[in-house]
């Protein structure tokens, strides 16, 4: 199975906290879900660009993914009770 995160980026838990340079966070209200990828600072501009990007890519196919899984469980649930 292929996945967009192929740069070893993972989960952050809640309790932990970065400092928002190196942190990409999303929330979603639907899935009741927050999802935080810490990239690191890399020396160049252009890794500090491609560690940002991949960390959102992560973000976002997490989101996705629980998105996803909220909605087929609200279809079920709701086509459980006819």
């Amino acid at each position: 199975m292929k996945t967009n995160h192929q740069r070893g980026f993972k989960a952050v838990p809640d309790k932990v906290s970065y400092s928002r340079v190196g942190d990409t966070r999303r929330a979603s209200s639907f899935a009741d879900v927050s999802v935080q990828a810490k990239h690191t600072g890399a020396e160049s501009e252009r890794e500090k660009r491609r560690g940002a990007k991949g960390a959102k890519k992560f973000v976002n196919s997490r989101i996705r993914f629980h998105e996803n899984a909220a909605l087929k469980q609200a279809v079920a649930a709701s086509s459980s009770e006819d």
